[in-house]
């Protein structure tokens, strides 16, 4: 359960480091 925790907090981080940038950065991931 750990794989999906550490999981989520990479994506929670990476929204907070957008956010908190405060620029809208495009998901380029998605094509």
């Amino acid at each position: 359960m750990i794989h999906t925790a550490l999981l989520r907090d990479a994506e929670m981080v990476e929204l907070l480091l957008r956010i908190s940038s405060g620029v809208r950065i495009p998901q380029q991931r998605h094509p």
